[in-house]
């Protein structure tokens, strides 16, 4: 049994990491602007419009305080499925039962158990349905399967692996969802790295068609996306960390990856026509402002190819977001929402006039207050955009977790997204 990836990224920052360049440079043939994308020519000037905080979300927060089925998850992402639903997809997991505080437990407490790596839930209104993996509860460890296998997640030494769900879109009654694989090779705590990127798809009809408290699903397919050839803990290149649907035409699939120990974004694009097409990558801007592409990943954990960010004096640096985040339209600007990187408790919004910045007018959306009040960490805020409660607000999630593991027992509510709403113009 483990904690989530942001206790992990805490330990690992421990330790002197470092990253090489090592000298990956794309062909020049392939290093060409994309003369034939409007979005791409980030020299126009952004009008600043900030995104504020409207209130706590306290309904969500009250829907999400569950005692059954789902009582507890990270990761947070959503993807509305059509007919006023919506999928939540999760991280490990508890599935079960919570029970009320009484006069053992000061606070709501659930059963010792392990975690389920991954989960989802159907929200149809103030209804949610619980969905898990095919063939039922475990006989060794008594826990739903996870939707997302890799048929080693009961293991519990070297050689386990796991996948932990990115973003999804929805096209033609299909979920895709990016998925990323990790493995552990070593008996430490934090001894695991990622492997790779896998791409699954799922029946939206049956998702959607779901009656059962709790269900179960099974992918329809399983397409490898990303493989990590070397991998190590040093790097981390999450294949769809974010992902935004461009109109009709592209998918933007955003990379979050580990350079000398933070995390950074790369950026694909792919036709909507085939998400598993002919991908091109984000090279940089050229002198004239304009975007650059290349048909080769940059390599993982190398500073090519990252996002950046403009200050208010023009000057550009490289873009930290977390390792979840979300790029969203919003009129004719684009808008990326992320939490500080390894820790932090503010919630950040730039602007652009381009799906791969500059991002400019950086602006404090929100900073998280149970970390001064209750024993936890807050990581990986995601905008949910199909959710809203009156013109321009939105509905903004972060993750709590424990910092002490019993906590993640007798007081479940350590472990859990809480939610706000936002105003963004």
């Amino acid at each position: 049994m483990k904690k989530n990836l942001f206790i992990v990224m805490l330990a690992l920052m421990s330790c002197a990491f470092s990253c090489n360049d090592n000298g990956v440079n794309p062909d020049a043939s392939n290093n060409k602007p994309d003369e034939s994308n409007p979005d791409s020519d980030a020299t126009a000037l952004i009008t600043c419009a900030p995104a504020t905080f409207y209130q706590v979300a306290s309904t969500y927060n009250t829907y999400f305080t569950r005692n059954s089925g789902w009582t507890g998850g990270d990761a947070t992402y959503s993807v509305p499925l059509g007919g006023g639903k919506t999928l939540w997809s999760f991280g490990d997991t508890f599935a079960g039962n919570a029970y009320p505080p009484d006069a053992s437990h000061p606070y709501r407490w659930r059963d010792p158990q392990g975690m389920v790596p991954n989960t989802f839930m159907i929200q149809n209104g103030s209804s949610f349905i619980t969905v898990v993996g095919t063939g039922g509860i475990d006989p060794v460890t008594w826990l739903y399967k996870p939707v997302m296998k890799t048929g080693k997640e009961d293991l519990t030494g070297v050689g386990r692996e796991w996948y932990w769900p990115g973003d999804a879109t929805v096209k033609n009654g299909t979920l895709y969802m990016l998925f990323h694989r990790y493995y552990k090779f070593g008996n430490g705590a934090w001894d695991f790295y990622t492997t790779g990127t896998d791409l699954a798809t799922f029946s939206v009809a049956t998702l959607t068609g779901f009656t059962a408290a709790v269900s179960e699903i099974a992918p329809t397919s399983v397409t490898p996306y990303y493989t990590v050839t070397s991998p190590s803990a040093t790097q981390e290149p999450l294949f769809g960390s974010a992902l935004l649907e461009d109109g009709t035409t592209d998918y933007y699939i955003y990379i979050s990856d580990k350079v000398s120990g933070f995390h950074f974004s790369k950026v694909l694009k792919v036709s909507q026509s085939n998400i598993n097409g002919t991908r091109s990558y984000f090279n940089g801007f050229n002198a004239s402002g304009v975007a650059t592409w290349t048909s080769t990943f940059p390599a993982p954990g190398v500073n090519q190819g990252l996002m950046k960010k403009k200050d208010a004096a023009g000057v550009l640096t490289d873009l930290s977001v977390s390792p979840q985040f979300s790029v969203v339209k919003i009129g004719s600007k684009y808008r990326l929402i992320t939490q500080e990187d390894i820790g932090g408790k503010k919630i950040y919004s730039y602007e652009s006039s381009s799906p791969v910045g500059p991002w400019e007018c950086e602006s404090v959306i929100y900073t998280i207050p149970e970390p001064d009040t209750m024993p936890v960490n807050t990581y990986n805020a995601f905008l949910h955009p199909q959710i809203t409660n009156g013109t321009n607000r939105y509905l903004i999630s972060y993750n709590l977790n424990a910092q002490n593991w019993g906590d993640l027992y007798s007081r479940v509510d350590t472990y859990r997204p809480m939610f706000i709403w936002a105003t963004i113009p």
